[in-house]
């Protein structure tokens, strides 16, 4: 009894997420290749991914395919694994598909593949298990952690290589391949790792990249008022950075930024945007380097739109985008001063000069916009202390600022957050700062800003940020040991020396050119040699 109440209360809760979407997609039946997406967190931030979205599109544009959603659900439905489209299990499906975004989003892995009935390691598949297999950015950065648990990654942006994908597995079901003969063929493409064939020194393998100009710009399909940013309908502006700050992957995996015309993004909001009702989220990871940006934002007012997008370049943030976003009532403006001092952004490739951020503060106090939201990082490479205090005093000009010039009351939000170094940038030979240090420094900074009216001071989970700098830099063992912590809820760090692994020296200790990366199996958009170059100079 108790269980056909809980599949009652499962079938009301997916009944209510169903009527609240516009959606844009249509299903087929008599499919032959039968795909379950899953989001591996809550729905709210799932259906708010682009990513995920066009990849939920991308399959059902394939003649024959049936791609339905799943998520982690929400206590006390938290143990079910089903779609929402027809709420079949997950061993009911061909293939198994995650778009993984964040490392520390593995754990939810390991909890759909368990509550779906699907043996979490690949070596205990058998043949008429569903094919595991993973995207998103995460695949493009280091696999390895995940591979123990994956049957096949694919390495790049997804507009050709889903179908690519598709072509090789139906050509296997059409034959009548074993699972393993499946898995051989994937293997010989260039773009798909297959930890079960492909040994690491085989070859090189290679992250596709798309000509963003060739394909629609990438939309959500899908509009919910129950999405992290509310009803929001997201259109992808551009793709990938050139501006090549040593800290962050984006400016390196994407290689060169490509954008989309702004004709194109026109005709997309306009064919495909539910109502003017709606708000458009601009995403683009250098979306201030976009050079018609002006003129659309211009454009959506013009036609009844509201618009928003995320963090923004602050030496970009000129008065008349400020304008427009006031005029578009968004609540909140974003962006990243990183570190404290000009020495130390011009050391991590983010020139931003203190007159050029107080300038765009004074632009941003003569609006009425409410909220500035900044982030920084703490435990960089090359930090004094001189830059810890930097951040203290950037933060007490930019309030007196605030104070003295706003037209209105303003708040001032800042996040301190850790330095982690990420696979393919300069910094990836950099350690990770000391947990006694971050915790020192931050609580120094949140000691002096403590007493500012209106300014809030937050960071995220120091253990989260050490558990994302385990999957980010680990190999195989860190994975399995994430495997052992989560079944038996230990902690990860007293289990990684059975593993083999030393997590002090894995995140603390600097290495030198020569050290064997996990990701060095995947080519390097930027030579090794040159990012080692850049790193040594700096």
């Amino acid at each position: 009894m108790k269980r056909k109440q809980s599949n009652w209360s499962f079938r009301q809760y997916v009944e209510s997420i169903l009527r609240d979407e516009k959606n844009s997609v249509e299903l087929q039946n008599g499919e032959d290749v039968r795909v379950a997406l899953a989001f591996p967190n809550y729905y709210p931030l799932g259906i708010s991914n682009l990513g995920y979205q066009t990849v939920y599109r991308l399959f059902n544009e394939i003649p024959g395919v049936r791609c339905e959603r799943i998520f982690v659900y929400e206590p006390p439905l938290g143990y079910f694994a089903r779609t929402l489209e027809s709420q079949r299990q997950l061993n009911e499906f061909d293939i198994v598909a995650f778009s993984l975004c964040y490392e520390v989003d593995t754990l939810n892995l390991f909890r759909i593949l368990e509550n779906g009935r699907i043996p979490l390691l690949t070596r205990d598949r058998e043949g008429n298990e569903p094919l595991v297999i993973v995207g998103g950015v995460i695949t493009f950065l280091n696999p390895l952690p995940l591979a123990p648990f994956v049957d096949v990654f694919l390495l790049g942006e997804g507009e050709e290589l889903i179908s690519s994908f598709v072509n090789v597995y139906r050509e296997c079901k059409s034959h009548g391949f074993s699972r393993h003969q499946c898995l051989s063929r994937l293997a010989a493409h260039e773009n798909f790792f297959v930890p079960s064939i492909s040994p690491k020194t085989h070859r090189k393998l290679k992250v596709h990249h798309v000509n963003v100009r060739a394909h629609r710009p990438a939309f959500s399909p899908i509009i919910t008022p129950r999405g992290h940013f509310g009803e929001m309908f997201l259109v992808e502006v551009g793709r990938g950075c050139s501006r090549r700050c040593r800290f962050c992957a984006a400016s390196y995996i994407f290689q060169t930024y490509r954008s989309n015309e702004i004709t194109s993004l026109k005709q997309t909001i306009q064919a495909k945007a539910p109502s003017e009702r709606i708000t458009i989220g601009l995403v683009g990871s250098a979306l201030a380097d976009y050079p018609a940006l002006p003129q659309l934002c211009r454009w959506l007012l013009q036609n009844n739109y509201r618009f928003s997008f995320s963090s923004f370049r602050l030496d970009k943030l000129t008065p008349e985008i400020l304008q427009y976003l006031e005029n578009s009532q968004i609540q909140t403006v974003t962006g990243a001063p990183e570190a404290g001092t000009e020495r130390l952004r011009r050391i991590i490739g983010k020139p931003l000069s203190d007159f050029q951020l107080y300038e765009v503060v004074e632009a941003f106090a003569a609006t009425r916009i409410p909220r500035l939201k900044l982030y920084f990082l703490i435990g960089l490479p090359s930090e004094e202390d001189a830059d810890i205090e930097g951040i203290i005093v950037t933060v007490k000009n930019i309030h007196r600022i605030l104070l003295t010039s706003g037209a209105t009351k303003k708040q001032l939000r800042v996040s301190i957050n850790a330095f982690i170094p990420k696979p393919f940038t300069p910094f990836q030979w950099a350690p990770m700062d000391m947990e006694k240090n971050i915790i020192r420094k931050r609580r120094y900074i949140e000691r002096e800003l403590r007493q500012l009216k209106e300014v809030t001071v937050a960071s995220k989970s120091l253990r989260g940020e050490l558990l994302q700098t385990l999957i980010t830099l680990g190999d195989e063992r860190v994975g399995l040991a994430l495997l052992e912590s989560y079944r038996y809820q230990k902690n990860i760090f007293k289990l990684l020396p059975g593993y083999g692994v030393d997590s002090s020296s894995l995140l603390y200790q600097p290495r030198e050119f020569g050290y064997p990366f996990p990701w060095d199996i995947i080519d390097y958009p930027i030579p090794k040699d040159k990012l080692w170059r850049d790193f040594v100079a700096v």
